[in-house]
């Protein structure tokens, strides 16, 4: 497992982290924990220097006073050479962390680099395009990350216009479809897709048609990195 792709896999948002350490800060996971290092041979101190935390927190973390440092869980991982799956298999409450982590939509992921970060608001680098993300995680210039955006947070206009969202693209539509009063739109920006879904009556009023030109607009703060679960569905094959 590649560094970059537990980088990328290991980042959450405020409401994630509430729950993350709502059910990681247990006994059992430290207890556990203690063991995989104990059985590979490893010393507190030479573990917390390969994961690059405090002696003085990993102990906390194997008394299940402390839970990982979200951004480290990979790197623990790593250093444990485990898989990350079998890490998180031993947290308590397994199941109902599945169903209360904040599940991302499966359309608008999009992969790029970080190339800038500061004050809560990333950029990402998308093949010749550049995205703003705002995350409550601190993100690392140069990670690879995938973010994730809500169709319904797309926003279409004919011509570019001034808003209070940070990103602005260019795409010709290459498919609509009509339900329940709603159009999909699907655009191609070129770098990447994006999938919008806005009022089917708004799709009439634009005449909107297959191979238009319009821009889609999102602001950063509708933008979420990739979950903590996500990457355990992936390991677990779920999608």
């Amino acid at each position: 497992m590649s560094e970059s792709h537990l980088n990328l896999l290991l980042l959450v948002d405020i409401c994630q982290q509430k729950v993350y350490h709502k059910f990681m800060i247990t006994k059992r996971f430290g207890a556990h924990l203690r063991t995989l290092r104990q059985a590979k041979g490893i010393g507190q101190r030479e573990l917390a220097r390969r994961v690059n935390i405090e002696a003085s927190r990993l102990c906390r973390i194997e008394q299940g006073e402390r839970p990982p440092p979200l951004n480290r869980l990979g790197a623990l991982a790593q250093a444990l050479d485990v898989d990350l799956s079998e890490l998180l298999a031993l947290i308590d409450g397994g199941r109902e962390l599945d169903q209360a982590l904040v599940r991302l939509p499966r359309e608008n992921r999009i992969t790029g680099k970080i190339i800038s970060y500061a004050a809560g608001i990333a950029v990402l680098q998308v093949g010749k395009e550049v995205s703003d993300i705002a995350s409550a995680a601190e993100l690392t210039i140069h990670d690879e990350v995938t973010i994730a955006l809500s169709p319904r947070a797309v926003f279409l206009a004919l011509q570019l216009q001034q808003s209070s969202a940070r990103n602005k693209f260019r795409g010709m539509i290459t498919a609509i479809k009509y339900q329940k009063g709603t159009a999909r739109i699907d655009i191609d920006c070129g770098s990447f897709p994006l999938v919008s879904v806005i009022t089917a009556r708004s799709a009439t009023e634009m005449d909107l048609t297959v191979g238009k030109e319009v821009y889609a607009f999102f602001k950063a703060t509708a933008v979420s990195v990739l979950t903590l679960q996500d990457r355990v569905n992936k390991i677990r094959g779920r999608y």
